[in-house]
Parts: structure tokens; C-alpha cells; sequence
């Protein structure tokens, strides 16, 4: 089993044998070197008064598991992407959602819990724009475009997290461009907003989009199997059916099916067995925890069928994962 290195964010920098500011203006290098943890951490960084463009590349001789602490979560509508390396996994436990990131794959959310926890591969690169949600939400309002579920939850303060989405190369494109740019000053300025804008595009374009088939779900429906997704994220680990789902959502049965598969491509129960075997194999990474203990977490009465599941999800059973 891998090791899981435990630390908040004030350790890693306190940690730093030393930090430097690199040759180029909004980037530095920490050098971690201590007995339990080393490695290195470098950030390129753009802000401005609306938003925070963060690439970050990381190397650490341990995965580790950070604690953060923001009280400005709440201001801020985030688009992250795993641009390489090993999947990661951002954990927000107030508002019961887990998301899990591999390379070339993005989420985007908005979820104002002052905690969080990252838990990260020995090698990574990601990139992270947090955007002020005021700005985000006059950006599609001078545009006139149609507001999101993400654009409704933010305006009622309420957690909202897409999950994981297949990056294209233009989104990629994008990000690669900010950070390596010759521009400089006002006219580097202008650039940034230009691809600040272009994400947005992007992201509200792939909220929209729900099926090969535009007109399967009036708006309204899709409105309410979004508002159906996001409940499934905080309450995976309980028990579910059809019915209760629909009576709960205004559905019937056969509709509901339907139609959670066109807009996110899988059945309702195999979305909520996706959910509890990943959150499964995150407990038994972190260790201190026996297969019995973690099944009976995620929702299983029975250790033999979550081994079962878990075997055919993951190609190697729990208990093997654990050693």
C-alpha cells in the first residue's frame, strides 16, 4: 500500500529547506527536505483583482494528504485540471464531496467550506483558476447567457462540483498558452482576460451540452437531473431505489433512468458504485482501516460483494491493496 504523508499546508512551506523566487515575475520553489518527507514544489502564478491562475508541479519522495484552511472559499467559482501525473483527489467533508482527478481530466465547482483536504500522487502537475463569483456571474450576464446549475448554486450559496470532465486540447491549449506567453505588462493583461474568457466559454458550452440529441430533456428536466447528480454526490454511501429517487425528484421511474443516462453517460446505480468503490480505495490507501470496516463505510452490508466490485473495478482486491 502506498505510504500517505499527513501534513497541513503550513507544513509543507515550514518544512521548505528553502524557498526561491525563480527568474521569471509570480513563480517560486519550495525545496522540501526533511527525515519523513522531500521533494520539491514550484508555482507559476498570475492574479488579478477578479482572479488566480495557479501551475503547479510537485515531486515528493511520499503521497501526501494536505489540510487546507480558506475562509474565502465562498468567493470563488474554481476550475481545476490534472495536466499530468497520477490521479489526485480533493476532499471537502463539510459538504460530503469527493472529486477525483486524472490526467487530461477538469472539474469545475463552487463550494465554500473554509476546510478541504488534497490528497496527492509523489508526482503531479495541475493548474487551478479561481475566479471571484461576482466576476464569473457579470460575465454571463453581460453575455446573456443562460444560467447553469453551477451559476444557480453560487447565487444561492450552495456547494456545487461537475465531477470529472474529459479536457479537450483546446481547453489544455489554453493553459499552456497563459503560462507561456512572451507578453508582458497591459498587453499581457489583455491576453489573460482573453483566455479567462475562453475557459468560460468552454466550461458553460459543456454544461449545456447534454446529449446527441438537444432535444431529449426540456430544460426544466435537465435542471432537476443536475439537482438529482449533486444530491447522488453528497449521499452516495446511503441506500437508494428508483422509486424513492423518483418520488423525491418529481420523476417517474422510467424517465429518470433515461434521461441521468443521456446527460452523464452511465446509470444511476453504477454512477453510485463508481462513487463508493473510489471513495473505498481512498480508506484503504490511507491505511488504518480493515476491508470489513471500509465496505460497512461505503454502504455494503456484505465485505464479499464489495471485494467482488472491487476487484472488477480496480483489477486487484482490497485486501491486496492494503499490503
Amino acid at each position: 500500500m502506498p505510504d500517505l504523508y499527513a501534513v497541513t499546508q503550513q507544513d509543507v512551506m515550514s518544512f521548505s529547506k528553502h524557498a526561491d523566487a525563480l527568474p521569471q515575475g509570480g513563480e517560486y520553489e519550495h525545496v522540501v527536505s526533511q527525515s519523513a518527507l522531500s521533494g520539491v514544489y514550484r508555482e507559476k502564478l498570475i492574479k488579478t483583482a477578479h482572479y488566480q491562475i495557479r501551475d503547479i508541479q510537485a515531486e515528493f519522495s511520499q503521497m501526501l494528504k494536505v489540510d487546507f484552511e480558506d475562509g474565502n472559499m465562498e468567493d470563488y467559482v474554481n476550475i481545476c485540471m490534472c495536466m499530468a501525473g497520477t490521479e489526485y483527489e480533493i476532499r471537502f467533508d463539510a459538504s460530503k464531496i469527493r472529486s477525483r482527478l486524472q490526467a487530461s481530466r477538469y472539474h469545475f465547482n463552487y463550494i465554500p467550506d473554509s476546510r478541504y483536504q488534497l490528497v496527492l500522487p509523489k508526482k503531479i502537475r495541475t493548474v487551478h483558476l479561481a475566479m471571484n463569483r461576482d466576476y464569473y456571474t457579470n460575465l454571463l450576464n453581460t453575455f446573456e447567457i443562460p444560467a447553469t446549475d453551477l451559476q444557480k448554486n453560487v447565487q444561492r450559496e450552495e456547494p456545487f462540483n461537475s465531477g470529472p470532465i474529459h479536457a479537450g486540447t483546446a481547453m489544455k491549449n489554453i493553459f499552456i498558452d497563459l503560462f507561456s506567453t512572451p507578453l508582458t505588462g497591459k498587453i499581457k493583461e489583455l491576453y489573460v482576460e482573453s483566455k479567462v474568457m475562453e475557459i468560460v466559454a468552454l466550461q458553460v458550452n459543456e454544461r449545456l451540452a447534454v446529449s446527441k440529441d438537444p432535444q431529449a430533456l426540456r430544460k426544466k428536466d435537465r435542471d432537476t437531473f443536475h439537482d438529482l447528480k449533486t444530491y447522488l454526490d453528497r449521499a452516495f454511501t446511503e441506500e437508494h431505489s428508483l422509486k424513492s429517487l423518483s418520488t423525491q425528484f418529481g420523476l417517474n421511474e422510467f424517465k429518470l433512468k433515461k434521461g441521468f443516462r443521456e446527460l452523464f453517460g452511465t446509470s444511476v446505480f453504477d454512477y453510485l458504485l463508481d462513487q463508493r468503490l473510489s471513495l473505498g480505495k481512498s480508506l484503504l490507501q490511507e491505511g488504518g482501516f480493515r476491508v470489513n470496516e471500509v465496505a460497512a463505510r461505503i454502504g455494503y452490508k456484505n465485505a464479499n460483494h464489495f471485494s467482488t466490485a472491487f476487484k472488477q473495478k480496480f483489477g486487484i482486491t482490497p485486501k491486496d491493496l492494503r499490503k
